[in-house]
């Protein structure tokens, strides 16, 4: 059953229906010591098996906040490249590109990172947009695709997207893998 926070007092069946209070700072509901309740809904049962915190928080750590490693929910990160160059002109698209497309789509667990960024060249090279290339091939050496794989799915992209799209790539390929790509942080994900 599934009931609604919305006035700060709850009731569910297993409290035999008693009213609880929520609090500022109570976990349960996604505040924070210095925010208030967010309306949420809290659900005892989720596909038919009893939901369980699968995490104690002490409230030492919960008072400390989120460690740095979960990128967009860390709010004293440094600003984004895309920030950086456009933050003042387009924020809402820097947002959007940084909450969203890389704090959100980027971690979904469907796809593997690898995958996704062979998805991500493929279609950035079928739209002949070679000025997102660099960073995303990039990307891709990063999460475990080779140079060999690359030019091989370059090569390949040749004969479904075009000639000329698949050459202009693979000229942004050639020109990208002069820089080496650099040794991953082990405390990275």
């Amino acid at each position: 059953m599934t009931l609604p926070i919305g006035a700060q007092v709850a009731a569910t069946p297993a409290q035999g229906g008693q009213e609880i209070a929520i609090s500022r700072g109570d976990s349960r509901h996604g505040a924070t010591p210095a925010t208030r309740m967010n309306p949420i809904a809290i659900q005892e049962e989720r596909g038919g098996k009893n939901v369980t915190w699968l995490e104690k928080v002490s409230d030492e750590q919960y008072a400390k906040g989120p460690p740095a490693s979960q990128g967009a929910m860390n709010m004293k990160k440094e600003p984004s490249a895309l920030k950086k160059q456009l933050g003042d002109f387009a924020p809402k698209m820097v947002q959007l590109t940084d909450d969203v497309l890389f704090g959100d789509v980027w971690e979904r667990t469907e796809l593997s990172p690898r995958d996704r960024s062979l998805v991500t060249v493929a279609a950035l090279t079928m739209g002949g947009n070679t000025e997102q290339l660099p960073f995303h091939l990039k990307k891709a050496r990063e999460n475990g695709v080779s140079e060999p794989e690359l030019v091989e799915a370059l090569t390949h992209l040749a004969f479904y997207c075009g000639w000329p799209k698949a050459l202009s790539a693979m000229n942004v390929a050639k020109e990208t893998f002069k820089t080496p790509v650099p040794a991953k942080d082990p405390s990275q994900k």
